[in-house]
């Protein structure tokens, strides 16, 4: 036996506990951050006047406003007056410009639609204010094939 001991003092402990509870605190705070800001809908739901399918995971700011919508599969979403599947990302409200044309940032046609007057096929991606980005349905009036 030895007789040497270790003493540390209250706050030491309390130091080195709270040092390695640290990285759980803040996973159980990461935790509880997407479970009310990333969540998957058990039943449809209108959010900022779109309508959103059962099964469509959404994501929220903190004011509530959703800025991200994966829809479920087979299911789209009716936005700027045409139809959307996948990941959809909006442009947050409190970043939209009154010079904004939409609310949609990318995402994916299910349809064929009209955008901003330029007829495009359903499956294109991009970015719905650049419009060059879609491939049109008539070739003469596409820049970007």
């Amino acid at each position: 036996m030895s007789d040497i001991s270790f003493s540390f003092p209250p706050w030491m402990i309390a130091w080195f506990l709270l040092g390695e509870a640290t990285p759980f605190i803040t996973q159980i705070k990461t935790d509880i951050y997407q479970t009310r800001h990333h969540y998957r809908l058990d039943k449809p739901a209108v959010m900022a006047g779109i309508e959103v399918p059962r099964g469509s995971w959404i994501s929220t700011d903190d004011e509530g406003n959703p800025y991200a919508i994966e829809t479920a599969e087979r299911a789209a979403v009716s936005i700027d007056g045409a139809l959307w599947q996948g990941d959809i990302r909006l442009i947050s409200p409190r970043n939209r410009k009154t010079t904004d044309r939409g609310m949609i940032k990318s995402a994916t046609l299910a349809a064929d639609a009209a955008l901003q007057g330029m007829p495009c096929r359903a499956g294109t991606s991009g970015r719905y204010m650049l419009i060059a980005s879609f491939t049109a349905l008539d070739p003469e009036r596409s820049s970007s094939g």
